[in-house]
């Protein structure tokens, strides 16, 4: 395992589908410093099909010696943690059914340019979607309600 000092400029080199991402290894708390370390990067690019990073709003900080408290801060606090992937997600199933219950809430200041609601099956949680309808690129970013 890397300690924090081991881990700094250095990445795991990933590929999703055709891409090509050189991931810092900081972007990954919860399997590192908040625990044993870091595991050390492949030498070779693996293909995989998502990734996983965690970062610290609102300018993506990650974690170091400056960050590492608010990382290990319970619940989401700063933290914003983001998966992409190739998969596809059914967004036709996802407005037909889930969208249905979801409460239209004014723009939000800080998300501007989406379309905010809060979820009743989920802790009430804000709900943002780059669209309201479905479409391939659509964005949907869920946040505890503050």
């Amino acid at each position: 395992m890397l300690t924090l000092e081991q881990a700094k400029n250095q990445y795991y080199a990933v590929r999703v589908e055709d891409v090509e991402f050189n991931v810092p290894v900081l972007y990954h708390p919860l399997e590192g410093s908040l625990q044993k370390g870091w595991a050390p990067p492949d030498p070779e690019r693996e293909t995989i099909d998502t990734i996983r990073i965690a970062a610290l709003l609102p300018d993506m900080d990650y974690y170091n010696e400056h960050t590492a408290n608010e990382f290990k801060v319970k619940g989401h606090g700063k933290k914003v943690h983001i998966l992409m992937t190739h998969y596809r997600v059914n967004w036709e199933y996802y407005f037909t059914n889930a969208y249905q219950r979801l409460t239209k809430l004014p723009e939000h200041p800080l998300v501007s340019g989406m379309f905010h609601y809060q979820d009743p099956m989920s802790d009430m949680n804000d709900v943002f979607l780059s669209h309201n309808k479905p479409v391939r690129e659509l964005t949907k970013i869920i946040c505890a309600n503050s």
